[in-house]
């Protein structure tokens, strides 16, 4: 009986050793986290202060018009946001917009001529290419009629010579002599038409080169006229279109109304009149100071920031993301 209970006491205490040794690993486990988290982790410190206050920044731009006139609409109000080219005041531009209106149907006039001018200048090109065209087809057919002459006159001319021999010495009548002669002789005329018509048609073709220059000339003459023309007219529209423009005062940014002139419609403004400011879409600046020792050293440009007002606490209203985008090189009135 006592061997059992031998065995089942040492069975316990290994048991035991087992536990120590891995309650012990686990226990160390988490003191080397705790340790490395205590000297490595990276902590947030937050540095507050109430000395803080609100501003914006950008511009103001007055509103006034280069030119004088009547007013007939006025697109916006005190308060409104306006965006970059956005009209604000219009004046009667009748006058002007009338003036527009010939400069621009002028224009459509010149345009529909030098596109008429240059169908012209192309439909004469064409029909003097096609009459040069015939010309040469002519003198190739005629060259290819002299050299068939040529040939004819040279057999001509052979027998002749051998009807002169055999009439030389009675052996041919005198009628077939006569007759290969007259045959050389129709040959020697046709050739001398042909060679004349070749001349004909080669002085035809320098006259007509001299023509078709000449009245090219004269069209792209016109064309260059009408296109002059154009540019001036063009020029003048542009101008007066710039004019036009001068009338309507619009938004030179995008903005909102800080003040406007009481201006109603049929109202008469004065040159360079001020109608009214234009404030910037501005973003917000929160200025901060904090103490010198709660601050340097801890606060850089590029950190994330919190802002939360005293009308608002934070707590039902939540806070304001901010990012941090100066620093102060040297203290203010004791403060950083």
């Amino acid at each position: 009986m006592p061997t059992p209970f031998i065995h089942t006491t040492r069975a316990i205490r290994a048991d035991s050793s087992v536990r120590q040794a891995i309650i012990f690993i686990v226990v160390l486990g988490l003191f080397v986290i705790w340790g490395s988290w205590f000297f490595f982790a990276e902590v947030t410190l937050y540095k507050d202060t109430h000395q803080a206050f609100i501003k914006q920044h950008g511009f103001e731009h007055t509103l006034s018009l280069p030119v004088s006139g009547k007013v007939v609409a006025v697109h916006k109000q005190l308060g409104h946001s306006v965006n970059k080219n956005d009209a604000l005041i219009s004046l009667d531009n009748q006058k002007q917009q009338l003036l527009v209106q010939g400069t621009e149907s002028l224009v459509t006039t010149l345009i529909a001529q030098r596109h008429a001018a240059l169908l012209n200048l192309e439909a004469t090109e064409a029909s003097w290419d096609i009459l040069d065209s015939k010309i040469i087809s002519t003198l190739k057919q005629l060259e290819q009629q002299q050299s068939q002459a040529k040939q004819i006159l040279k057999i001509q001319k052979e027998i002749f010579a051998r009807h002169k021999l055999l009439f030389d010495t009675k052996k041919v009548a005198e009628l077939d002599y006569l007759k290969a002669e007259k045959q050389v002789l129709d040959a020697q005329l046709v050739l001398q038409d042909i060679h004349a018509e070749i001349e004909q048609k080669k002085h035809e073709k320098r006259l007509n080169k001299a023509q078709r220059k000449q009245t090219l000339s004269q069209f792209k003459q016109v064309v260059e006229e009408v296109n002059e023309e154009l540019q001036r007219a063009q020029a003048l529209l542009e101008q007066q279109q710039m004019d036009l423009a001068l009338y309507t005062l619009r938004a030179p940014h995008n903005g909102r109304l800080a003040a406007l002139a009481q201006i109603k419609s049929g109202q008469y403004v004065e040159q360079g009149e001020k109608l009214g400011t234009l404030l910037e879409d501005k973003k917000v600046i929160v200025e901060a100071n904090f103490e010198p020792s709660n601050a340097l050293g801890h606060i850089r440009v590029g950190q994330q920031a919190y802002i939360s007002l005293k009308a608002y606490p934070w707590t039902p209203f939540g806070k304001l993301n901010a990012n941090v985008e100066a620093v102060a090189h040297a203290m203010q009135k004791g403060l950083a």
